[in-house]
C-alpha cells in the first residue's frame, strides 16, 4: 500500500510539474511575443541609420539570421540577403507599403513566424528587414537544458518526502487493532469499516466461544468413552481421536496428520478403512493385546462425495467369551443330559423288550432311579444357576446365622463323609447375617461336597464360620488331591472338570463350585481359592 501512495504521489508531482512547465512556456511566449516585435522595430532602425552612414557596407556585418533586402527609389535592389530557400522568398511589397503608410514611414507586420518591418530612408530607398519569430517549440527547446535540470532536481526533491508522507498517510492504517478498532480513527472515512470490522469480531467471538464450547464437549463425551473413536479424512490421516483408542490399538505413535494405517498393521483393519473411504460399512472383529474388538467403519459424506471415516471401537471380549461359554455350555448340558437319558432309555428298551432276566430287573430298576436321580439333580442345579444369572431368586434375604446353616449342612453330609472315610467337623462361632438360607446354604454344601469327593480315605474336611475384621467369613479346607495351578483359573466355570474320567467315576454335574461363585456375587461375597496338588485345597468367601 506504501508503494502504490508513493507511486500516485510522485506520479502527481511529475505531471504536474510537466503542466506547470507547458503553461510557464505558453505564459512567456505570449508575454515576451510584443517585446520581441518591438526590440525587432529597434533593431531594423538601427540597421536604416547604419546603411544610411555607411552604405551597403554596413549591410554586410548584419547578422545572417536577419534578412534584409534594399531598393532605390525605382524599385531597383540594391542589396539582398535572401536565401535560396526559405520563408523569405515571397515578400508581399504591397503589405510592405500599407504599413509604411500606416505607421509613417515605417511599419511593422508578422506572416506567421516571420516579423517584417518595412524602412523609408532619406534618400527615399526602401529598406526591408525580415526575422523569424522564436515560437513556443523553439522557446521549449532553448528552455531544455534548465528544465531538464529542474526536472532532475524534482525528482530527487521529491522522493523523500513522498515516502515520508505516504508512510504517514498509512501509518494510522497499519496501527489499527483488528480485534479493538477504534471507530474514531484518525481518518472519518474508515469510521464504517471500522464499525463493521468490529461487528464482524463479535460475531466471530461468539462464533469461536460455541465452537469452542462444542469441542470441549466433543472432548468430554470421547475422552470418557470406553469405546474407541478415531475420525479419518479421505488421505486416511488422522484427523481426531480419543485415548481409548490409543490403549485398543496399542498405538502409542497415534498421532494427528499420520496415516491410520501407520498404526495398525492387520489386513482387517486396513480392508475396513479402505472399504469406508469407497463409501462401504463394515465391522470386522480384531485382536490386540489378548483382548478381542470390533471395528466399526462408516464413510462420512459432504455433498454426495465421501470425504472420511469414522471408525469405532468397541472391545467385545467378554461378549465373545460369554458366546463361548455358552456354547461350551449348551454342549456340555446337552452331554450332561444326554448320558442319564440314554442310560435310562436302553435299560427300558431291555425290559421293554423282555431282554432283562427276572431276577436282574431290580438292579437295572436301580440303575434308572441312580440315573433319573442324577438327571434330576443336573436340571436343579441348571435351574438354580439361571435364576442367579438373572438375579431373581425364590425368596428375598433375611436375617440369618451362617453358623446354624453351617452346622445343618454338616449334619446332612456326615453319614456321606464316614462312608468316604472322611473326617468332616465345623468351627466357629454364630455369625448373624442378612441372606438368602436356602442359597447360603447350598453354597456351603456344594463346598463340603466337593472336598469330601475329591479327598483321600483318612482325610479331613474343615469347616469354619468366624467374623474376621467385620465381615463373615467362610472357611472349608480339605486334605483332599488338590488342585493343579493350571486349572485353578477355571474351577469355577460351568462343567470344568479337571480329570473328567475321575470326575465322572465319583459323580456330581460339574456345577457345584459355580452355584458356589454366582451366589457369592448375589451377597456381594468374594471367593478366594488356594490349592496345593497333592495337599489339599481351601476355599473362603468373604461376605
Amino acid at each position: 500500500m506504501i508503494k502504490r501512495i508513493f507511486r500516485s504521489i510522485f506520479l502527481v508531482s511529475i505531471v504536474s510539474f510537466l503542466c506547470s512547465m507547458a503553461l510557464l512556456l505558453l505564459v512567456l511566449y505570449g508575454y515576451t511575443r510584443p517585446f520581441f516585435t518591438d526590440e525587432f522595430a529597434q533593431k531594423a532602425k538601427y540597421i536604416g541609420t547604419g546603411v544610411e552612414l555607411v552604405g551597403e557596407t554596413y549591410l554586410k556585418d548584419v547578422p545572417a539570421e536577419v534578412t534584409i533586402v534594399w531598393m532605390d527609389s525605382n524599385g531597383i535592389v540594391l542589396f539582398d540577403s535572401r536565401p535560396e530557400s526559405g520563408p523569405f522568398q515571397e515578400i508581399d511589397w504591397q503589405q510592405a507599403r500599407d504599413a509604411m503608410e500606416d505607421e509613417g514611414g515605417n511599419g511593422v507586420w508578422s506572416v506567421g513566424q516571420t516579423v517584417n518591418c518595412a524602412l523609408q530612408l532619406e534618400d527615399g530607398s526602401i529598406l526591408l528587414v525580415c526575422e523569424e519569430q522564436p515560437d513556443a517549440i523553439n522557446m521549449a527547446r532553448n528552455m531544455f537544458g534548465p528544465m531538464l535540470i529542474i526536472f532532475a532536481l524534482l525528482l530527487v526533491l521529491s522522493i523523500g518526502p513522498s515516502i515520508v508522507l505516504s508512510k504517514k498517510i498509512v501509518r494510522p492504517i497499519h496501527n489499527i487493532d483488528i480485534e479493538n478498532p477504534n471507530i474514531h480513527a484518525d481518518y472519518a472515512e474508515l469510521s464504517p469499516l471500522l464499525q463493521r470490522i468490529n461487528r464482524q469480531n463479535k460475531l466471530i467471538q461468539r462464533q469461536m466461544n460455541d465452537l469452542r464450547s462444542r469441542q470441549e464437549e466433543f472432548l468430554t463425551i470421547t475422552e470418557n468413552m470406553s469405546e474407541g473413536l478415531i475420525l479419518i479424512d479421505n488421505k486416511t490421516q488422522v484427523l481426531s481421536y480419543n485415548s481409548s483408542a490409543v490403549s485398543q490399538l496399542a498405538a502409542g505413535n497415534l498421532t494427528y496428520g499420520k496415516s491410520i494405517l501407520s498404526m495398525h498393521q492387520s489386513k482387517a483393519f486396513s480392508k475396513a478403512v479402505y472399504g469406508a473411504l469407497a463409501g462401504e460399512r463394515s465391522a470386522p472383529t480384531l485382536e490386540s493385546g489378548g483382548r478381542i474388538y470390533q471395528l466399526f467403519a462408516s464413510p462420512v459424506t459432504v455433498e454426495g462425495s465421501v470425504s472420511g471415516a469414522v471408525l469405532l471401537i468397541l472391545d467385545v471380549t467378554e461378549k465373545e467369551q460369554r458366546d463361548a461359554m455358552r456354547r461350551e455350555f449348551t454342549s456340555n448340558v446337552s452331554h450332561e443330559l444326554k448320558t442319564p437319558l440314554t442310560s435310562i432309555y436302553g435299560i427300558s428298551e431291555m425290559m421293554m423288550n423282555g431282554i432283562v432276566k427276572p431276577q436282574d430287573i431290580a438292579g437295572f430298576a436301580r440303575n434308572i432311579y441312580d440315573e433319573s436321580g442324577r438327571l434330576i439333580t443336573l436340571i436343579d442345579d441348571i435351574l438354580r444357576l439361571s435364576q442367579l444369572d438373572e438375579g431373581a431368586p425364590e425368596s428375598q434375604q433375611e436375617d440369618v446365622d451362617l453358623y446354624s446353616i453351617a452346622s445343618d449342612v454338616v449334619g446332612r453330609l456326615n453319614s456321606v463323609a464316614e462312608k468316604k472315610g472322611v473326617l468332616l467337623t465345623l468351627s466357629g462361632a454364630p455369625t448373624p447375617m442378612r441372606g438368602i438360607p436356602s442359597i447360603l446354604s447350598e453354597m456351603v454344601y456344594n463346598l463340603c461336597d466337593n472336598g469330601i469327593k475329591y479327598n483321600r480315605e483318612g482325610g479331613r474336611v474343615e469347616v469354619d464360620v468366624s467374623q474376621i475384621d467385620g465381615h463373615v467369613v467362610l472357611r472349608v479346607q480339605d486334605t483332599g488331591i488338590g488342585i493343579p495351578s493350571e486349572h485353578q483359573d477355571r474351577v469355577f466355570e460351568r462343567f470344568y472338570r479337571v480329570d473328567k474320567s475321575h470326575s465322572k467315576a465319583i459323580g456330581g454335574t460339574g456345577l457345584g463350585l459355580s452355584i458356589v461363585k454366582h451366589g457369592a456375587a448375589y451377597h456381594g461375597a468374594q471367593v478366594f481359592l488356594s490349592s496345593v496338588e497333592g495337599e489339599g485345597t481351601t476355599i473362603r468367601v468373604h461376605f
